[in-house]
């Protein structure tokens, strides 16, 4: 598309009294459209190439700190295993520097479960802790119904269907290849 293109088409928006009046005219404007979601698909998938560069220079940049700095942090856990942290608690302990804080944080244990297993254990022996959800089948409840206006009903008797309703939404307008 070329700029004069471009203003014809700007003149036109703002002009809003222009319409479609033949098959030429539709098509020329469906070539317009058409052209548009192209080309913002191309800047599109050039921002996207960009951005994926510029991540991929934020992980190298991440990596190579990590690196740099691994060293010295190892050193420091050293020394700090050497000396007499200032404040110890059941979580904690920290020594101070001038600079900063060596703190080593206790961890709690990662625990890994096995859902099924353990489901299965509680229910025998401790059916205290066994949760139930329960939850609609939407899906096939849909099936079953019918609209009355806004209102869900069953389809079958047309009693209506609680806790939901139909919220009207415009139809969507496409111009495809």
């Amino acid at each position: 598309m070329t700029d004069m293109d471009t203003d014809f088409m700007d003149d036109l928006l703002e002009q809003q009294t222009w319409t479609i009046t033949n098959d030429r005219t539709a098509d020329w404007a469906a070539e317009k459209v058409l052209w548009e979601i192209a080309e913002r698909d191309r800047l599109l998938k050039l921002a996207d190439d960009r951005i994926a560069e510029l991540q991929e220079q934020k992980r190298l940049i991440t990596e190579q700190v990590e690196n740099r700095t691994q060293f010295f942090k190892d050193k420091l856990r050293e020394y700090f295993e050497k000396v007499k942290p200032s404040n110890v608690t059941k979580t904690r302990a920290t020594y101070n520097l001038l600079t900063g804080k060596l703190v080593l944080k206790k961890q709690q244990p990662e625990y890994v479960r096995d859902e099924a297993m353990m489901v299965a254990w509680a229910k025998d022996n401790a059916p205290q802790y066994v949760q139930t959800k329960e939850s609609v089948a939407w899906g096939e409840l849909k099936k079953a119904t019918a609209l009355v206006g806004e209102m869900v009903v069953m389809a079958d008797t047309g009693e209506a269907v609680a806790g939901v309703k139909a919220v009207a939404r415009d139809d969507v307008f496409e111009v495809v290849k």
